[in-house]
This record gives structure tokens, sequence and C-alpha cells, in this order.
């Protein structure tokens, strides 16, 4: 990899912050009769990283934390070795600084972990011990030299990471603006842009690119700044939904019912009002709405029943019987399929369009969306509507948010 944007992420990165609830002291916790060798400072440093990993995923998701959390065993044990990631979670559950759901399913999901009531604290950050640090940066190398490979789609959206910045004052405005986030969670973020010490990793099953841009929570996403202009994102609207038009027959009288329904905006609104209006007309209650209709219909078992899931039914029935049969033997299949298609249109179809007819521009793919600067939030708003016509037959609605500083 030639770029010096790769070179900077790896093993002489600065040593990052982790985070942990500001009450835990793991010496005192350790202290209480938990296998002496956790107690030396390398075992130490293991547990750090768990309990790191376990506040920035929730804090990341926007989980409450009261939330279970999946955490993936083969991930930490990518940092802190195989012979202890089991065992590193094992004894934080014995010793009550976690808990657990006991829910996995192979292929699908990991064991959800969240703390125990008595650490459910605002989170505070603290220094690593130097080896698991280098471990973690090696890791990071290694996921993006995969990840990127050879495709140059996936090495383009990497090389914009590297014009990302944040103002000088950026602190201070988040300091007025979100008094109440997690700040230590946004200065972890902060440091990484500034020390070019990016993630990048692309699902082996969906082929979503997920990196740094795109888990920085949106309050803090505001205040970045693209090649040092204001940036601006591109969204494709109701994306799950606009794309679950694949799924139909070419000749289907319901497909223009449902692809109007969505194309228009209305598709919630309709779900709602045949389920008895169970959900309200306020964005946070739109938004509740929308994670209940995808956890019903698209994520949910193939047995499980709800009142949004039972209205989806009773509107497009031809669409309900195919996302079911899609269901057998897995489940999560149709997710799948959708994040899959998703990844083909934005990343394979537009960023690649966008690469070669407006050379210098730069974009960074946030999933349906699209990061880029301000200025050219309309030639890429353009360009996402044609490309999902070619590929559905259909335009989509799409809306620009203009960040502002």
């Amino acid at each position: 990899m030639k770029s010096a944007d790769h070179r900077g992420v790896g093993l002489s990165c600065p040593t990052p912050s982790f985070l942990k609830p500001h009450n835990l002291d793991l010496l005192t916790v350790l202290a209480a009769g938990v296998d002496r060798k956790w107690s030396r400072k390398t075992c130490q440093g293991k547990l750090a990283y768990v309990v790191h990993t376990l506040c920035f995923l929730r804090l990341t998701r926007g989980a409450t934390p009261s939330d279970f959390v999946p955490i993936s065993s083969r991930v930490l044990a990518s940092v802190i070795g195989t012979r202890y990631a089991a065992e590193a979670l094992r004894v934080l559950i014995a010793s009550g600084v976690i808990e657990t759901d006991r829910c996995h399913v192979p292929g699908f999901k990991s064991r959800g972990y969240r703390f125990t009531a008595t650490y459910r604290t605002p989170t505070a950050s603290t220094t690593p011990a130097p080896k698991v640090c280098r471990r973690d940066a090696k890791t990071r190398t290694r996921r993006i030299v995969q990840a990127v490979g050879e495709d140059p789609d996936h090495r383009f959206i990497f090389e914009c990471l590297g014009a990302l910045s944040f103002p000088p004052s950026v602190r201070e405005q988040i300091a007025t603006c979100l008094p109440t986030t997690e700040t230590e969670l946004l200065d972890l973020f902060i440091e990484d842009i500034q020390q070019r010490r990016f993630s990048f990793v692309v699902g082996r099953k969906t082929g979503r690119v997920t990196h740094t841009a795109s888990l920085m929570p949106k309050a803090l996403r505001r205040f970045v700044l693209l090649d040092g202009e204001p940036c601006a994102e591109v969204d494709l609207k109701s994306a799950q939904p606009l794309l679950l038009l694949s799924a139909y027959p070419s000749a289907c009288l319901e497909k223009e019912f449902y692809a109007k329904a969505v194309t228009t905006g209305r598709l919630y609104e309709l779900i709602n009002e045949r389920a008895g209006k169970s959900y309200g007309t306020s964005d946070e209650d739109r938004d509740r709405l929308k994670r209940a209709f995808l956890s019903q219909v698209l994520s949910g078992k193939r047995h499980y029943t709800g009142k949004l899931k039972a209205a989806f039914a009773d509107l497009f029935p031809e669409l309900a019987r195919i996302v079911e049969r899609a269901k057998q033997p897995d489940h999560a299949a149709i997710t799948n399929r959708l994040m899959r298609l998703e990844s083909e249109l934005v990343v394979h179809r537009v960023v690649s369009r966008l690469r070669s007819d407006y050379p210098g521009l730069k974009t960074i793919t946030i999933h349906d969306a699209i990061l880029c600067a301000a200025k050219d939030a309309e030639t890429i708003a353009s360009v996402l509507k044609d490309e999902t016509q070619r590929l559905l037959g259909v335009v989509p609605a799409v809306s620009i948010t203009k960040h502002t500083t």
C-alpha cells in the first residue's frame, strides 16, 4: 500500500485512550479473589481492552446502559489472544463487572454483554497497557489491508478518510452545543482523526463498509471537515424498504403500490395507520416506528408476530410472503441480502461512477449515505438518484443535510 495515510495506521500509532465506567477500578475488583494471574499487569491490560470494547460499542451503537451489546470473542481474540478472550469475559462476569444475556446464534449473533448496575455510569478515559495497544494497532492494520485489498472503490474511500479533520475549536464547540454527550467517546474519535488512526472493515456476509467516520456519533460528525471544508450528508431515504423492491417479481401489481409508498415517504405512515396508530407523529416516535418495523419485518424470526408485521402483511401480502420465504432456513438472510445490495449501490455504483466522472471529488460512504464537501452535495445526490433508478427502476427520495460548524 503506497499511500502515506496507509502507513500512518499501524504499529507507529500513538497509544490511544481506552474507555471505562468512571467508578471502575480493575485493581480493586481483581483483589476480591479472582485467579491471581489476572492481577498481573499484562492480564489487567487484556481486561481493560474488553471493558473498553463494551463501552465503545454501546456508545457508538446508541444503546442504553441496560441494553445488551453483542461482542465477538473472535474479535477480542485478535487483540488479547485466543487463550484469553473467552476467559477474560468469564472473569469480568465472575467479578460482578459485566453480565451476559447468554444469547448466541451461530453465524448471526454473538452473546450480548452489559455492565452490571453498579457500573452503568458515565465513561472516563484510561491509558492502556502498551502491549495491548500494539496488538490493537497491528490488528487494525491487518483488517485494513484485508478490507482494501485490490478493490479500487474500497481503496478510494479509505484514502478519502485521510482528508478528514476537525476545526481547532471543536472541543469548545462540543462543550457549548453538546453539554450532556459522552465527551470521552468524542475525544477518542477526535484523537483518531488527528493522529490518522483509522479503522476500516468490510463485512464478510454483507459487503458493508464500516470505518472511523461511519462509527462516529452523528453529534460529532456535524463538526467534521473534508479537505478543510464544511461537509454535507447525502442520504438515501428509507433505504432498506426501498431496496426490498428488488425482491418483487418483475410483473406484480402490488409492486407499484409499494414503490409509491416508499418513494413518497409514506410507507411507515401507512403501516402505522393499519396497525392502529401505535406510534405518534414526533421525530422520536418516527424513529421508534422505523426501528420496530425493521426489527419485526426484516430482522425478526419467521414466526415472530407483532402489530407492525401484521399490518405490513395486510398491506403488502405478496412481499410479506417473499420475505418470510427468504428467511428460511436463516432468518438473517434477507437483511444480509439487502445490506449487500446497499453496498453494491452506494459503493460499487455511486462511488465508482463519481471516481471516474468527477476526478478530485472526495466521498466517504456512511452505509446508505455519503459524506462529502457541502459544495458537492447536489452532484452526488443526482448520481445517487440516477444509479438507484438504474438498479431498482424508481427514482428514490434523497435528502441533503448540510453541516454547520
